[in-house]
């Protein structure tokens, strides 16, 4: 599988490549906004590159530049689809430390860092070394598991279960496995 080109976010003068598509919150609750792709690449399936920072408190979007065409050209679409730059759409935990990457990994050294966005707001930073972060993840599924927002994915699965091999067990396994992608606001302290 070809690796993907991923957004960025400029946080405390550092770029950071990320490993969640925060545009494409947006474009689930705006689909006729999203521009047409004409032309398709291994790398960017999607067909965009988003920069986002945060200023002033808020995660702002700085740029989307679609693209346009095989030689790689690329073209900011950041007017046409947004008036205002504040991306209060978004909340969740967008992951900033060196693990993140395309395939999570969480090497038992490592120091894992989170910035916690709530409506577009930057709350806080969150950083765990490895066994915190496996009670951090834990305690997570355990609220957002016995919480509202878990009935939307719950409906997710059950409308594409045709065949019905996918029981809320599974579920609560891929849920528990992700949490830190499902999870749009903390619920520990």
């Amino acid at each position: 599988m070809t690796r993907q080109i991923s957004d960025t976010l400029l946080f405390e003068g550092k770029k950071h490549l990320l490993n969640t598509e925060i545009l494409e919150v947006f474009f689930k609750n705006n689909a006729q906004k999203r521009p047409k792709i004409e032309i398709m690449c291994s790398a960017l399936w999607r067909g965009y590159i988003a920069s986002f920072e945060i200023v002033n408190g808020e995660l702002q979007i700085s740029d989307v530049r679609w693209l346009m065409d095989i030689n790689f050209r690329m073209e900011s679409k950041l007017n046409d689809l947004f008036l205002n730059k504040k991306a209060d759409w978004y909340s969740g935990l967008i992951r900033i430390d060196d693990f993140g990457g395309e395939f999570d990994i969480e090497p038992e050294n490592g120091i894992f860092e989170y910035l916690e966005i709530l409506n577009g707001n930057f709350v806080k930073r969150l950083k765990f070394n490895y066994t915190e972060l496996q009670k951090f993840k834990e305690e997570q599924y355990q609220y957002f598991i016995i919480s509202d927002d878990v009935e939307p994915i719950y409906e997710l699965f059950r409308k594409n279960n045709a065949s019905g091999l996918v029981n809320e067990d599974s579920v609560n396994t891929i849920i528990k496995k992700h949490i830190m992608r499902y999870t749009t606001k903390v619920y520990v302290s």
